[in-house]
This record gives C-alpha cells, structure tokens and sequence, in this order.
C-alpha cells in the first residue's frame, strides 16, 4: 500500500471513528539528551512484554491493523526483538521511531527480517555541529547516519524527520537535500510546543518571523488545509481519538500524543472499555466546531487552526485558540497578501 493510500484511509477511519492506529511509547528511556524534548521523565513502570503483548492482542481484537513504535528509545529495552517479532505474529504493519544509535551491522538482519513498514530517523542538522547541538550526545550525527544507510541498503523504508529550530534553520535546505541524496523521505516539522508537563523552556527554539517567511518562499513549509481531503473534514474537530490512540509506558491513555488528556489506564481496564465507554473521549468527540475559538476566526478555512492538542499545551484549555499557529498563519497571511501585491503590480506595469 502507497503512503497516499494510507492516509486516505486514516481519514476514512476518522470519520467513522474506528480504531485503526495506536501509536505506544515502549519506554520513556533515552540515549540522547534533546533540547527540546517534550517527554516526561518519568521511566520507573514501564509496561512488561506480558502486558505489551496483552495490549497488542486487545488492539488486534478491537481491529486495529497498524502500529507507531515509539520512545524515549524503542532499541533500549532489552526485549524489544521479542516486542516486534510478537507485532509482526500478530499482522500489525508498524512504523519504528528511533534516534538509530543502537542499530548495527550486528542486529540490522534482525530488523531486516520483522520488515517494518518504515524506520523513522530524528535528524536535526546536515552536520555533527548543529545536529549534536540539540542531541548533546557527541557522536550522534554519524551513529545516526550510518543507521539510516544500514536500513535503506538493506531494503527498509526511511523517513529523516526534522524538527525545525531558530538554530537549526539554516541547515534546512541542506537536510532536505541530504535526505533525497540518501533515498529517504523527508519530512519538516516547524510547530514548537511547550513540554508534555508545561515546560516553556522549548517556545525559545521557535523559528523567528524572518525564518518563517524564508521557508515559504522557498516552499519548505507548506501552510493550509489539504482541500483534496475536505469531504472527510467536514465538522471534524479533533483527529486523536477518532481512530487513533496513544498508549504510554505505564500503559496510560491518551487521546494523542500531544493532547494529554488521559482517557484509561489498561493496567486497570480493558481496551474496549475505554474505546468505546471512555466519558472523556465521549465528551471530546461531542464538542462541535463552533464550540472551539477558532469557529469565529477569519482565516479558519485557510489555516492549521485545528490544533487542539497545541491549545491545551499552550493554555490548559483546548477549545482556545492555538496561539502559535495564530502566529505562523498570520505571517503566512501577510507574506502571500505581499506576494499578491507584487504580482497585480508586474502585471499592471
């Protein structure tokens, strides 16, 4: 199945609310030490294989097919062969996400053979210098390098995902760049929030408002709502939940991974208990759109304004509008107003 084809049918599923994607944090454990890491710190309870595989059966029987493997870092536990071995009995089709430092010549015929659907590399720089500035592990550049080409010459799907800093934007183009020389996907994420707990200190990383106008002009970040999926958008105001979960190390939860609003805990019920009883998934799923401060906003149709996992984080309160993207939408707005501007001027002259 084509990635397009995969997305098509997420959206399907959120319309009709079914349950077709879990993303799981198998540890909360990290070899890297990121500037900007929004994870609690938290390691203590980590779910047992046991209990994992208990999850992934509920997960199976409640008819989700596909799974997002995430962290901290997935390859520090010690059973995580066990782990995606028991994934892969059980059909599920799994993306991985790992910083890539313990995947080896040693082990990459071990992962070869599970055959994620992809392994998704965090790289923040086209250099050891801004790379390891925001991992702070000295030597991470390479490990992580030497990873994704162990992966993609052994027939594995990559995507180098970037978060995208004040510090690191001027390396952007250069990512980008690297990662189609290396035969990856690229993906670029500009949305900077505060820490899963509150922490602020991340917000200083945000791209500056020159930085942001740069990137649309040069097309490396695209703003707006993808128009071609409108018939599933329609009065749509939440996507976590609709069809997908986030579970924690400790077996929590939540409506994503960024909207932290704990809706079960499955050291206590089953999955299908908080699936489809959860009164809090129920209560989110009843808001409507004009319920949500941006239902009055004049360029709701034009922007990203459907993000309350960012409201939440920001303010505490999810039907408030996101501030940050309040801020990059109006940039974008008076860069295109300007862009316009200058076309009606050419053409007239």
């Amino acid at each position: 199945m084509r990635l397009r084809d995969v997305r098509e049918l997420g959206l399907r599923m959120q319309h009709r609310r079914i349950l077709w994607n879990a993303q799981i944090d198998l540890t909360n454990r990290c070899n890297e030490d990121c500037i900007h890491c929004l994870r609690n710190t938290d390691c203590a309870h980590e779910l047992s294989l046991e209990e994992i595989k208990g999850i992934l059966i509920q997960l199976k029987e409640e008819g989700c097919i596909r799974l997002i493997l995430s962290g901290g870092e997935v390859f520090l536990r010690e059973d995580i062969w066990d782990i995606l071995r028991f994934a892969r009995k059980m059909g599920f089709g799994f993306d991985i996400k790992t910083n890539g430092l313990m995947i080896s010549r040693n082990n990459i015929k071990r992962l070869k053979a599970i055959q994620p659907l992809s392994v998704h590399f965090s790289v923040y720089g086209a250099s050891p210098q801004v790379h390891e500035s925001i991992t702070r592990v000295p030597g991470s550049f390479e490990r992580t390098m030497r990873a994704i080409r162990l992966c993609r010459d052994n027939g594995m799907s990559v995507l180098i995902a970037t978060i995208v800093f004040n510090n690191n934007f001027h390396e952007l183009t250069s990512i980008k760049k690297m990662a189609k020389e290396e035969g990856c996907d690229f993906i670029a994420d500009f949305i900077i929030m505060p820490g899963v707990s509150g922490e602020r200190g991340p917000l200083r990383l945000r791209s500056t408002e020159e930085q942001l106008k740069s990137a649309f002009k040069r097309r490396l970040l695209t703003w707006g709502l993808n128009n071609r999926n409108k018939k599933y958008r329609s009065g749509r105001t939440l996507d976590g939940g609709r069809s997908s979960i986030h579970i924690s190390s400790n077996g929590k939860v939540y409506v994503s991974v960024t909207l932290r609003i704990e809706v079960g805990d499955l050291r206590q019920q089953n999955l299908r208990e908080i699936w489809r009883n959860s009164p809090k998934l129920n209560w989110l799923h009843s808001l409507a759109e004009k319920d949500f401060g941006c239902y009055d906003c004049r360029d709701k149709t034009v922007c990203l304004c459907r993000r309350p996992d960012l409201a939440f984080l920001e303010h505490g309160d999810l039907k408030a509008k996101p501030l940050e993207i309040c801020r990059i939408n109006k940039i974008y707005s008076d860069y295109h107003r300007e862009k316009e501007q200058a076309y009606a001027r050419a053409r007239q002259g």
